[in-house]
C-alpha cells in the first residue's frame, strides 16, 4: 500500500515539474515580449520629447509676427520717402 502511494507521489511530482517546466517557459515568453514593449515606449518617449512644446510654437508666432510687422514698417517708411 505504501509503495503505491509513493509511486502515486512521484507520479504527480513528475506532471508538477512539467507543469512548472511549462509555465516557466511561457513566463520568459512574456518577459521578452514586456521587454520590447518598453522598448517601444522609450522609442515613443524620446520622439515625444524631442517635439517642439506649445510654448516654443508660441514664441516662433510671436517673432513671426514681430517680423510681419517689421518689414511692414520698412515697406511703409519707403513708400513714404
Amino acid at each position: 500500500m505504501l509503495e503505491q502511494r509513493v509511486a502515486r507521489l512521484e507520479e504527480d511530482v513528475k506532471e508538477i515539474r512539467s507543469d512548472v517546466r511549462v509555465i516557466r517557459d511561457h513566463v520568459g515568453k512574456i518577459e521578452e515580449r514586456l521587454a520590447r514593449i518598453e522598448g517601444g515606449f522609450t522609442g515613443i518617449n524620446a520622439k515625444l520629447d524631442a517635439l517642439p512644446t506649445i510654448w516654443t510654437f508660441t514664441l516662433a508666432l510671436i517673432i513671426q509676427f514681430v517680423a510681419i510687422i517689421g518689414v511692414m514698417v520698412g515697406i511703409l517708411a519707403l513708400l513714404k520717402t
